[in-house]
């Protein structure tokens, strides 16, 4: 029986959306239902990251391409991590990793270090980022 709070309203928005888009995209990969889930709260955890993509009407008219707004290094430092990993790893690190802080460090070492998905998952059971700042 479906979670009471997803009744309503919007209910099978995106089921309805992962079906149409596998009746009209067959070849391409990647939306089910569950994964346009992962997508939202993707955007939820890294709302930053539109910032970079170009509108579509922006490909229409004369505005301009780059964001506008000022970052901190914090929030490059989050996006330019973010933006480098997979989507695999991604979800992992969202599901995972809750404090920000603590996911962009496993992030950052994903990359530095080439963790796997499996390395990856065994350093946050270890909690890897706890033993660093014992010995950094």
């Amino acid at each position: 029986m479906p979670d009471r709070r997803l009744r309503g309203w919007g209910a099978g928005v995106l089921e309805k959306l992962a079906t149409d888009l596998k009746n009209e995209l067959p070849e391409e990969k990647g939306f089910s239902a569950r994964n346009l889930k992962l997508m939202v709260q993707f955007f939820h955890a890294y709302p930053l990251l539109v910032l970079f993509g170009q509108r579509a009407v922006a490909q229409l008219t004369n505005e301009p391409k780059t964001p506008t707004v000022a970052l901190s290094q914090a929030d490059v430092v989050v996006l330019s991590a973010v933006t480098k990993l997979s989507w695999a790893h991604n979800v992992i690190l969202m599901q995972k990793i809750k404090h920000l802080p603590s996911r962009v460090w496993y992030a950052r070492q994903t990359l530095e270090q080439g963790w796997s998905r499996d390395t990856l998952i065994q350093q946050i059971r270890q909690e890897a980022h706890r033993l660093n700042h014992l010995f950094a």
